[in-house]
């Protein structure tokens, strides 16, 4: 969101400011708290969650070479 805003050029006023960058800024954060804060178990098994779900992605798109899939809910 800051990346675009800072591109787009929406920050104009007070209120882009605030919506475009300060509540982003106070967000990242936030994050990077809890990160520090976790526990190491709890980060261990983050970081295999996020690699099994980077080789199902390289796999879905024959290493980026396809579109990822797109999920679509129907009734």
């Amino acid at each position: 969101m800051i990346a675009y805003a800072l591109r787009q050029r929406t920050l104009r006023g007070p209120a882009g400011w605030i919506l475009n960058l300060v509540i982003p800024l106070i967000g990242a954060a936030v994050d990077v708290w809890l990160l520090t804060n976790l526990d190491s178990n709890a980060l261990l098994i983050g970081l295999c969650w996020l690699v099994i779900g980077v080789v199902i992605l390289v796999y879905l798109t024959r290493g980026f070479r396809r579109p990822p899939p797109e999920v679509t809910f129907s009734e």
